[in-house]
């Protein structure tokens, strides 16, 4: 079901359904408030429905640290897992920015990149078992000694794609491929 993306017999046109794709994102999405938080919302409840209240809740622990003075932030450790493992992913990421907007479209794609980073970090941290989360380094290394750890990581990352979309490449059907199964 799954293969590499075949060469296109028409650049130009996967060029402009692109192109299209990506202005139909900008202009829904950019600097969308409202947007933002109901995504989040729907995403916290597909969360609490997977996961039950408990796991969430450690989930979130997690990925929000204490600062010394008391703030909140992103748990370093949990940032470091997150990127390692490759967990978080979004459509954003998949449909490229013309250069010349890049900075333009991380700035207005911010708050919905950032509501799923939240949701999608917090439910694969929820999933695992404190063993598992005491057995990684600050640098989001393991230094336990379950064989299966890979196994595990992998199959959280399957829930939380499952749970919040299939937004990576490994995850594209034949016709998502090209642009125009992408723009349907």
């Amino acid at each position: 079901i799954y293969k590499d993306k075949p060469m296109t017999k028409f650049p130009e046109v996967e060029a402009l359904l692109k192109f299209l794709r990506k202005m139909t994102s900008l202009t829904s999405l950019a600097f969308n408030v409202k947007a933002s938080i109901m995504n989040i919302s729907i995403a916290e409840y597909n969360n609490w429905k997977e996961l039950g209240g408990k796991k969430m809740a450690i989930g979130h622990k997690r990925l929000v640290a204490n600062t010394k003075l008391g703030k909140k932030k992103i748990s370093t450790k949990a940032h470091n897992i997150l990127m390692k493992y490759g967990v978080v992913a979004t459509d954003y990421d998949e449909t490229s920015t013309l250069k010349a907007v890049g900075g333009f479209n991380q700035l207005a794609m911010g708050m919905t990149k950032f509501a799923e980073y939240i949701a999608q970090g917090s439910m694969f941290l929820g999933q695992m078992t404190k063993e598992e989360w005491d057995s990684f380094d600050q640098e989001g290394n393991y230094t336990g000694s379950d064989p299966n750890i890979k196994q595990k990581l992998e199959q959280y990352k399957t829930n939380v794609s499952n749970t919040h979309g299939k937004y990576s490449a490994k995850d594209r059907r034949n016709f998502e491929l090209y642009e125009l199964g992408k723009f349907v």
